[in-house]
């Protein structure tokens, strides 16, 4: 199984979650994420549960735009740890490889319609 490389989405994430104003989970969120750990899955978990952790901690507060990089994150994360895929918002179906897939190419998700300012982003949905 193939994880893209999702680490400057991350550290865009972080920037700009600074410049919002959440300078403290920004802080948290760099040293959790950003740190040496013994094996990538190890950092894929740790990283995931930082993110769930944030959006919990922030909520409606992250700007939509850190969101969606963080959805990114938890997209590539989820293909190790499926507990951190995002599900799906209403409007969105997952198309899901077939059987057999050759793991050449990534999953693809489609956004039919658009998401309401007003509805919490799909990283911080109720697990």
């Amino acid at each position: 199984m193939r994880v893209y490389d999702f680490s400057p989405a991350l550290r865009q994430a972080i920037v700009l979650t600074r410049e919002a104003g959440l300078t403290e989970s920004a802080t948290e969120h760099d040293e959790g994420s950003l740190a040496a750990y013994t094996t990538s899955s190890e950092w894929l978990a740790e990283v995931g549960e930082a993110i769930l952790q944030f959006g919990s901690r922030e909520g409606k507060r992250v700007p939509t735009e850190v969101a969606d990089l963080l959805d990114e994150c938890l997209k590539e994360i989820g293909k190790v740890w499926p507990k951190y895929k995002p599900k799906p918002t209403s409007g969105e179906e997952a198309i899901e490889p077939p059987a057999g897939h050759d793991g050449r190419s990534r999953p693809l998700s489609i956004t039919i319609g658009y998401r309401s300012p007003e509805k919490l982003p799909t990283c911080f949905s109720a697990q």
